[in-house]
């Protein structure tokens, strides 16, 4: 019998040494039920954290229109959204590219405040249509719509651009003042007649009349041009050559040198004449450029199954800008500080669209090349390998690389 009650004993007392834990814990539990319930919101919650806000029409639109030329293009793309790889959406047309007929594309003129013809041909609105084109591969989709106006447009007054989603009524608006040509007296190293050169009577040996940028000229090479409303200014000079094939006929070709962007703000000023007031210089050297024709040419992959090549003509563009131009080159060129993050930019009302509206106007001009330019192209070692003929004749003036 004391056998069996203290059994019965240790038996009961491990149940009641069991409950008084549970009874404990339950009180705990009790006390802290709160702060439990909130530990379990947190971790039974999903892991998955959606960050996309509710969706906001944005495209992204880019026109820069210039005066000068016939066809004037607006590139507009959605901004897209989604859950997918960026890189990989941002190859798929659809994605980049709205709809035929969703925008309406429109451009009008102001002078002084009042409405006038927006073009040339007296039209009040220029309305662009969109077209498809396709583009350089890169990171995003090569088939792009653009937005394209065949109306002349003026160099002066203020143009209000509208872009309206007409499913959506979106409407997008900015503005900008027009920039006239850059003035017509340019100088190079060469003080000679524009091109053509009129004939020479004294052929070929008519200093002045042609373009001699050759290795003989050891020193710093230049040429300057007088600016008008423009902020910065773009340059580049163009080398025209053409290939001489075995059946008399000729392929014309070129090659660009450009130069750093220039300032308008940095152009000459204080001097007596006025005539170099307002001007900008660049300056460059023979070697400089032979090196970087040389590079250009041999991007090429010109064929030398031809009877030779001959170089003709230099030509000059220079491109004239806003400030708001300016400004845009400016965001989207790339940091080379810590802080790589730039703010988008956007000149559109209430940045309501991301990109620029703004205008650009184009001078070009162009002079013949000197025979000593043309020698040298046949004989300097970065373009001796491409068969350019000498002045002379092409029967003895192919003398390649010596």
């Amino acid at each position: 019998m004391i056998l069996i009650s203290r059994r019965f004993l240790y038996f009961y007392a491990k149940k009641l040494i069991t409950f008084v834990f549970i009874m404990s814990v339950m009180k705990l539990l009790t006390k802290n039920i709160f702060y439990l319930l909130i530990i379990f919101t947190l971790t039974t919650c999903k892991n998955k954290l959606n960050i996309n806000a509710p969706y906001k029409e944005i495209p992204s639109i880019y026109a820069v229109l210039n005066p000068q030329e016939t066809i004037q293009i607006i590139r507009i793309n959605k901004v897209f959204l989604g859950e997918g790889d960026a890189n990989v959406m941002a190859k798929v047309a659809d994605s980049v590219n709205y709809n035929a007929g969703d925008l309406l594309v429109t451009l009008e003129r102001f002078v002084n405040g009042t409405k006038t013809i927006a073009a040339q041909n007296n039209n009040q609105t220029v309305t662009f249509h969109d077209s498809i084109i396709t583009t350089n591969s890169g990171a995003f989709s090569t088939t792009q719509r653009v937005y394209v106006a065949s109306d002349k447009l003026f160099n002066s007054g203020e143009y209000h651009l509208t872009v309206k989603n007409v499913k959506t009524n979106a409407t997008f608006t900015a503005k900008s003042l027009a920039v006239d040509t850059i003035h017509a007296d340019i100088s190079t190293t060469v003080n000679g007649p524009y091109y053509p050169a009129p004939l020479c009577l004294n052929y070929p040996y008519c200093p002045g009349f042609y373009i001699d940028y050759s290795a003989s000229n050891t020193g710093k090479l230049s040429f300057s041009y007088k600016i008008r409303d423009g902020k910065i200014n773009q340059v580049k000079m163009r080398l025209h050559f053409y290939d001489s094939l075995f059946d008399n006929t000729k392929i014309y070709r070129y090659i660009d040198y450009p130069f750093n962007n220039q300032l308008s703000k940095n152009a000459s000023q204080g001097n007596s004449n006025p005539n170099f007031n307002n001007r900008l210089q660049l300056d460059f050297r023979s070697a400089e450029l032979f090196t970087a024709f040389g590079v250009e040419l041999a991007k090429m992959g010109l064929s030398n199954s031809i009877t030779g090549r001959r170089v003709f003509k230099i030509e000059y563009f220079i491109y004239s800008s806003t400030q708001e131009y300016a400004d845009y080159l400016d965001y989207t060129t790339p940091s080379l500080s810590l802080a790589q993050q730039k703010p988008l930019y956007s000149n559109f009302d209430n940045s309501a669209a991301l990109g620029i509206f703004t205008f650009r106007s184009t001078k070009a001009f162009s002079k013949e090349t000197d025979n000593v330019f043309e020698n040298d192209f046949a004989r300097n070692p970065n373009t001796c390998s491409y068969k350019f003929f000498e002045y002379n004749s092409p029967s003895w003036g192919l003398p390649g690389c010596q």
